[in-house]
């Protein structure tokens, strides 16, 4: 799993090994014990995102042959995955459990998905991530020309569309899409949080940036050596509990392999040294949520959620991340290895300051939530209710 590029699957979760007992043989039980095989090829695909967002030499030639690796290996996870009918079949929902009934219930949806998308798509998809890192990568290399990334973001937004179409031909791209990620969240339901969100918060925000006090950033610039910013976060992971793999990457983000090995990256900068440290704290609150799960590989175990994904590592971040109190701790360990010439409450006060930014992770607390709905990158689909056409536009945000 990537988070950011958050929820790869509804269904395929951590470890694949065991899923009933030795001599089980109901079609339930034969039912999970297949969706092993997938399973496992899906992980691996994420270990080869992983590796291309962490290790892999920075090439276009390197780039080309790791987003073939990856449209193969969709194909081989479809292939078996669409392998698994005659089960479903066999499987009488009736028989089961409260509980066995969900993990039935999705494994079947994620099953009739992937017969409804086929193996072309999937492909498509799994090739166009690589190509679109790529691109995305070198047009921030070029002082952020988006005019690089604009082609491989619209053909992302039109695949999406295509695979959600598929999916749910009757419901509309947006809300399979919304489901995907937030599994049985109506549509209308989200835009009336979102609908709230901007209510409260555009006036707060407005209030804020007209306040006479505006409290001084200065503690959080200056010349900052990388490997003691990793000796503070590394220090800070492991107060936290976290003790898995850390990395730097161009965008952070939190995967998981199975709950026994979550892998968290951030990214630094000399002469700033607390988005760093942010960004560290919010994927270490994922890496923790994700090493929580039950590692029984069944369907329900999975993160279901962004939202209560999304929940935990904001929590990190801003509830504990943010407070008084853990600059009370955190503060003598920033004089001390970045030699930081601030008090306790002036690092609290420079952490806490309200500055709209166009970059989502950067963002302060109070523009952080807004960044869902306006910011960065804006995609209008147009929906036609007769003819269920859309129509993507990808434009930078001013």
């Amino acid at each position: 799993m990537l988070i950011g590029a958050r929820i790869p699957s509804l269904f395929f979760s951590t470890s694949a090994a065991g899923a009933g007992e030795v001599g089980d043989s109901t079609p339930y039980v034969e039912l999970m014990n297949a969706l092993a095989v997938p399973t496992h090829l899906s992980r691996t695909a994420s270990v080869l995102h992983w590796d291309s967002m962490v290790n892999m030499p920075d090439s276009g030639g390197a780039q080309l042959q790791r987003s073939l690796q990856a449209e193969a290996l969709a194909g081989v996870i479809h292939e078996k995955l669409s392998s698994i009918g005659p089960l479903v079949d066999l499987v009488d929902p009736s028989t089961l459990t409260p509980l066995e009934q969900v993990n039935f219930r999705l494994a079947s949806k994620t099953f009739n998905e992937a017969l409804l998308v086929g193996p072309v798509l999937e492909k498509r998809k799994a090739k166009l991530e690589g190509e679109a890192y790529a691109a995305w990568t070198e047009a921030r290399k070029k002082s952020g020309n988006f005019s690089i990334f604009q082609p491989a973001l619209s053909e992302c937004f039109s695949l999406a569309t295509e695979i959600a179409r598929k999916k749910a031909p009757t419901t509309g791209a947006y809300t399979k899409m919304l489901d995907d990620f937030e599994v049985g969240m109506p549509e209308a339901r989200i835009n009336d949080l979102f609908d709230q969100v901007q209510q409260e918060l555009v006036p707060l925000i407005k209030r804020v940036s007209k306040s006479l006090y505006q409290p001084s950033t200065l503690p959080l610039r200056g010349s900052f050596p990388l490997a003691a910013q990793d000796t503070l976060n590394g220090a800070i992971c492991k107060a936290m509990t976290f003790t898995g793999r850390r990395d730097v990457s161009v965008h952070p983000f939190t995967t998981s392999f199975s709950s026994a090995d979550v892998r968290i990256t951030s990214r630094f900068s000399d002469s700033e040294w607390y988005q760093g440290l942010a960004g560290t704290i919010h994927e270490a609150g994922h890496a923790l949520y994700e090493s929580n799960l039950d590692p029984d590989p069944k369907p329900v175990n999975a993160a279901l959620s962004m939202g209560a994904h999304e929940s935990q590592s904001l929590f990190w971040e801003r509830h504990v991340g943010l407070s008084r109190s853990f600059w009370d701790w955190c503060g003598p360990k920033v004089r001390h290895l970045l030699d930081v010439d601030a008090t306790d409450e002036q690092i609290f006060e420079a952490v806490n300051a309200v500055s709209p930014s166009l970059i989502r992770v950067e963002a302060d607390e109070l523009t952080y939530p807004l960044h869902g709905e306006s910011h960065s990158v804006f995609a209008c689909f147009e929906e036609d209710e007769n003819t269920s056409h859309y129509e993507t536009n990808v434009i930078p945000t001013q």
